[in-house]
């Protein structure tokens, strides 16, 4: 198929799409549960998410930004998960916390309950600022006993930081976006470039 008769059945098929529709035009309504987006303004501390079947391994990365103006010495994330579905593995430290030299650790404690914590530092030496991008990749174990099909798993992210000053003073602005994992019976298959040629 050459480009201009691609072209055409794009149109067709955009056109066909649209009088399905009843001919309306405008905007899908909103989804007042979707997250509003962040403000690039201020730092933020922020957890990805991942998808695998029951008994599979997964990683988030978590992601620190800091805007222009600010300078991050320590931050923390207070990651809230069931303990029952996940398991925390390691923390390995990131390519943004590894360029200063800064420290990373984990702890998880079980305060109450299914729920577990997992407290993630990362801390650089004393006047020296971390900066943007990935400072941690956490790994965890998805339990065998998840029998749902599908199901979605929160990962409540509660963040802290403070400046690289000496000493150093809390950064009330800082922001966290919270991750999830994806339990999947039938998990995407991610095929290798290379085989695929």
């Amino acid at each position: 198929m050459n480009r201009l008769s691609h072209g055409k059945s794009v149109a067709v098929m955009a056109f066909m799409a649209w009088a399905l529709m009843g001919g309306q035009v405008g905007t899908a309504p909103q989804d007042s549960s979707a997250p509003a987006p962040q403000d690039s303004s201020v730092p933020a501390l922020n957890l990805s998410s991942d998808i695998e079947g029951p008994g599979w391994e997964v990683t988030i990365t978590l992601n620190l930004r800091v805007p222009e103006g600010v300078a991050i010495g320590k931050a923390v994330s207070e990651i809230t998960y069931p303990g029952q579905t996940l398991e925390f593995l390691e923390v390995i430290r990131g390519l943004s916390a590894e360029a200063v030299g800064a420290e990373v650790t984990a702890e998880t404690e079980d305060p109450a309950g299914e729920t577990s914590i997992l407290r993630v530092t990362i801390a650089a030496k004393e006047g020296v600022s971390i900066p943007s991008g990935i400072v941690a990749d956490l790994r965890f174990m998805i339990s065998e006993e998840v029998l749902a099909d599908e199901t979605t798993v929160p990962l409540i992210n509660k963040v802290f930081a403070w400046s690289d000053q000496i000493p150093p003073t809390p950064i009330e602005s800082i922001t966290g976006k919270d991750g999830e994992v994806t339990i999947s019976a039938d998990p995407p298959v991610f095929a290798c470039f290379f085989f695929m040629h």
